[in-house]
């Protein structure tokens, strides 16, 4: 039992060092690394074969956790991914240091229209990235 909640733990951490990695450049403090441990394994303590599966082939070669995220999300609102990177955000959101990700702290009209005009191919792209991510390592 002991040797099998290390190896879980183990996976936790290089899984929430490779999406925090994504997302943030920020130093990913080892508070972070232990509540995210114990969070999934207070509510996701059990995943079938195929959630496991999936989320080891994101983590094992670097894909773009956001992309596949997002087309995951779009399909099927509750699933493993979306719902490990809400325990990522939630931990790290209430950190003063990670505020300027979650907060625009610049009043500046055009910025905000141009971010508006950008974001919408961006997200296109993001959208056909992840799903062609999906279907190239069958992640569902």
């Amino acid at each position: 039992m002991n040797k099998t909640l290390d190896k879980q733990s183990m996976e936790l951490e290089r899984e929430v060092a490779c999406f925090h990695n994504h997302f943030f450049r920020e130093t990913l403090h080892r508070d972070v690394v232990n509540r995210y441990i114990a969070a999934n394994q207070l509510c996701l303590p059990e995943q079938d074969a195929r959630a496991a599966s999936m989320i080891e082939k994101i983590v094992s070669n670097g894909l773009d956790v956001e992309a596949i995220e997002y087309a995951l999300r779009l399909k099927n609102r509750d699933n493993i991914l979306t719902k490990k990177i809400q325990i990522l955000f939630y931990l790290v959101e209430v950190r003063s240091r990670y505020f300027p990700y979650f907060f625009n702290c610049n009043r500046t009209i055009l910025r905000a229209i141009t971010s508006i005009l950008f974001s919408v191919p961006l997200t296109a792209y993001i959208l056909c990235k992840g799903n062609f991510l999906i279907w190239r390592y069958d992640l569902v």
